[in-house]
């Protein structure tokens, strides 16, 4: 599915009725849409008395997302933009915990900011904005519009507006790493960084941590957050110089962790793995459940259920 932008005033490009936005005539996720990712006769799983808010994944990786939609999820995509690089001295574990807590930190701060048009119709602002030029604190919504104290006062006839953008988010975010003897190994340079990499791992066993971040927004901000890790053993089979050109010239380690990629090409040299596969991918669904159920949620409550022939049972 398209990702759906957080939060836009009616009428702005990508808000809803808007054209092209979610929703709107031939739009994609429009009923009318042939490309729309939710199929004709679709319709949320019963899993939750009432309907949860959006679900976002705060990452740009097709892996991740593809994890996320073969469980047939009701998912949007927006991704983070954050300084991913290690700090001095910080070890593996520390570092996939603080970055995937900052990606989805990153996205959660999006949904938590309303739109005003002030006296000009043509004009529209980002109540954080009027905030900031006021230099006051960030006060709930609901207190601007019943003029609380502390409250940003807005221009005359300033008018805060709605859209049909349910209030927050629960953002999910990761970050993975492949450590081989307490190095992390990143995404490689050029193609003779990728083939250092393959030949340290060739042979060996090397560690996957993967850490997975839930942050829970309304308009009063967080009021969830946290973050686990998991860390599967890999071992990487003996590799010939033929095997190393030929991986190498597929191109497909260039932009992964560790040179390599298991649920591709690169699984044709994995010979044991001793844990969560789906930690190697990059998001383990386990894990990013039992974060989701200490918020409230499963993952269950944004699947989307396909219509289906009545199962036989057999003879």
């Amino acid at each position: 599915m398209v990702a759906k932008p957080p939060r836009r005033p009616p009428g702005a490009p990508g808000a809803p009725g808007a054209p092209g936005a979610p929703g709107a005539p031939g739009a994609p996720g429009h009923e009318g849409d042939p490309g729309s990712r939710r199929p004709e006769g679709a319709r949320p799983r019963p899993h939750a008395e009432v309907a949860p808010p959006p679900l976002v994944l705060a990452s740009a990786s097709p892996r991740r997302r593809e994890l996320l939609e073969s469980f047939a999820l009701d998912l949007s995509v927006v991704p983070a933009e954050i300084d991913e690089r290690p700090q001095d001295g910080e070890l593996a574990s520390d570092l996939v915990t603080r970055l995937a807590a900052q990606k989805a930190a990153a996205v959660a701060a999006t949904f938590t900011a309303a739109y005003v048009r002030p006296p000009d119709p043509d004009k529209v602002v980002r109540l954080d904005d009027v905030r900031r030029a006021h230099h006051l604190p960030v006060v709930p919504v609901d207190d601007v519009r019943r003029g609380s104290a502390g409250a940003t006062p807005l221009p005359a006839r300033a008018e805060i507006i709605e859209d049909e953008t349910p209030d927050g988010a629960v953002v999910v975010a990761a970050d993975t790493v492949v450590v081989l003897d307490g190095a992390i190994l990143n995404k490689p340079r050029d193609v003779v960084d990728a083939q250092r990499m393959l030949r340290a791992l060739q042979d060996r066993t090397h560690e996957v941590m993967t850490a997975v971040a839930v942050e829970v927004v309304t308009w009063e901000g967080t009021t969830f957050a946290d973050v686990a890790v998991d860390t599967t053993q890999v071992r990487f089979g003996p590799l010939t110089k033929d095997d190393v050109v030929w991986y190498l010239a597929s191109r497909e380690p260039m932009d992964k962790a560790g040179a390599y990629g298991i649920q591709g090409l690169g699984g044709l040299f994995i010979t044991e793995i001793v844990g969560n596969y789906q930690t190697v991918v990059g998001l383990s669904l386990p894990l990013l459940n039992g974060l989701l159920h200490r918020a409230g949620f499963d993952l269950r409550h944004w699947q989307v259920e396909r219509d289906r022939p009545p199962l036989i049972p057999p003879r």
